[in-house]
């Protein structure tokens, strides 16, 4: 009976989550906050009743993966191929996040395409500032300098950004940028004698890099899933007019609207996104999220893929160190 009700949970939080893999695009690069349908609201029906429930059972199979022996014992085997790496994962999310700065400062993008500064000579200076910060961590120069100049710019770009644009970015992108600080020492010379000159505790502040990339990340998401698609139906619901990802009917759920596509999207989003805030099985939700993260990018295209590039990194780096430091239940086992 155990067996059948385990099997049942993980059948209804799969299904639940399927849903979220063609809607996890950045709807605010492709729709703008004028093309929103106003005044959307979700029904209080059976179809979200089930959608609440898989979350709940998603939720249920996170913190069985998070005690599971033979979980811990593919943690332990991560791990060990993170240890030998030598910062290989680290070195990895670097290089993606030059990546994406050096083609945004390319086609003329900075930071994400709905970020647009007031004047030329801003845009000029946002594309100037992509380039180098891109060019130092593609060529592992340094780490710590571009993850102070990443935190310097996302505080300039606070000044002249509206925050309801910029917060979808924040949380990401100074995680990111501490995370760089924190584990440049460990990986670069320069950034040694920096530290040492300094007299920073470079140790800490790399111990911290790790449960700060995942607190970063996992707020992300919940920000993105509350404000893009809960408490935004209407921008999420434009976009999928345009793009027509609601492939429910076609399966023959004809009564499933693009607005329980929203809703269903939004919740697995904010379920995901407390789960790896919380260190809850980081492995195991992180790879899920990766999968359904991939097929979206065959989906909409390559713009999500450079904007994510990042994201790609980071996913790669919880899979193999989990959650860090600062999680609930830290006795966990595949964490």
């Amino acid at each position: 009976m155990r067996r059948r009700v385990t099997i049942l949970m993980t059948g209804t939080a799969i299904a639940f989550l399927a849903l979220m893999s063609k809607a996890q695009a950045h709807v605010r690069w492709f729709t703008e906050e004028n093309d929103a349908y106003p005044d959307q609201h979700f029904p209080r029906d059976l179809t979200n009743a089930l959608l609440l429930a898989g979350a709940v059972c998603f939720i249920a199979l996170a913190v069985y993966f998070s005690h599971a022996k033979w979980a811990g014992t593919v943690g332990a085997g991560f791990e060990k191929v993170s240890r030998s790496a030598k910062g290989l994962d680290w070195r990895l999310l670097a290089f993606l996040s030059g990546l994406m700065l050096i083609a945004n400062s390319i086609m003329g993008v900075f930071l994400a395409p709905n970020l647009d500064l007031p004047n030329e000579s801003l845009q000029d200076v946002g594309s100037a500032a992509q380039m180098i910060v891109g060019v130092l961590l593609l060529g592992q120069i340094s780490f710590s300098i571009p993850g102070i100049l990443i935190l310097l710019t996302i505080g300039a770009t606070a000044i002249v950004v509206p925050l309801n644009t910029l917060v979808d970015y924040l949380f990401e992108f100074v995680a990111l940028a501490i995370a760089l600080i924190g584990v440049g020492p460990g990986l670069c010379a320069l950034d040694r004698r920096l530290f040492k000159q300094l007299g920073i505790d470079a140790e800490r502040l790399a111990r911290l890099s790790l449960p700060i990339i995942r607190i970063g990340v996992g707020l992300t998401l919940v920000v993105l899933a509350i404000h893009n698609k809960l408490l935004n139906p209407g921008l999420t619901l434009a976009f999928l007019d345009e793009r027509n990802l609601n492939f429910m009917p076609y399966l023959g759920f004809t009564e499933f609207t693009n607005l329980h596509f929203t809703f269903a999207a939004g919740v697995a989003e904010l379920t995901i996104g407390f789960l790896i805030l919380f260190g809850v099985a980081t492995r195991f939700v992180t790879a899920v999220l990766s999968t359904f993260f991939i097929i979206t990018l065959f989906v909409i295209g390559p713009i999500e893929l450079i904007g994510h590039a990042p994201l790609i990194g980071i996913a790669v780096l919880l899979i193999l160190r989990g959650g860090g430091q600062y999680r609930l239940g830290s006795s966990v086992q595949l964490s």
